[in-house]
């Protein structure tokens, strides 16, 4: 009930309601839409094509339905650490709901792992901008600090060699 909450919960703004694990995940657009929420550089709403949820019907909307579905299964492959439990050659007739449950699982820690990575990302490349400008004071390292408490323990150890290097 919670992967479906957080699938709802991002796709709702897009316009796409999340009810189950299979019919809502016919046509690949909640996958594209979840990966675009986290790294909206990476797939780009532009790149996501119109299915039979958006009123087209007919070999078109089958055509889009496998092509949102290749675009998120190359996209989780360019996130990494999502195994492929989905085939890219989906459509209505066969999406199981075991294989998008375990998809969705993994999908959901590597966004949010990602999602930690690129602020740690940030914090290092600000931290290093400040240094190099010589514009970091006390207050300023206490708020690193602080950031450093946020982070799990190799991202933690990760920041401070990086920390290290720049001063």
């Amino acid at each position: 009930a919670l992967l479906i909450f957080w699938c709802s919960a991002i796709t709702s703004k897009f316009g796409i309601h999340v009810y189950d694990f299979t019919h809502s995940f016919d046509d690949g657009v909640v996958l594209c839409l979840l990966i675009h929420y986290y790294h909206p550089g990476l797939l780009s709403l532009d790149d996501i094509k119109a299915t039979s949820r958006h009123g087209m019907c007919g070999e078109e909307a089958i055509k889009n339905e496998n092509h949102n579905f290749s675009l998120a299964l190359d996209r989780m492959s360019e996130i990494g650490g999502i195994p492929r439990l989905l085939n890219s050659g989906k459509s209505k007739s066969n999406t199981e709901e075991k294989s998008i449950f375990l998809c969705l699982v993994y999908l959901c820690a590597r966004l949010m792992e990602s999602s930690s990575e690129i602020h740690a990302c940030l914090s290092i490349q600000k931290w290093y901008r400040r240094k190099k400008r010589n514009t970091i004071d006390k207050d300023e390292t206490l708020c690193f600090q602080k950031d450093l408490e946020n982070l799990d323990y190799i991202q933690r150890k990760l920041l401070c060699s990086a920390a290290k290097e720049i001063w």
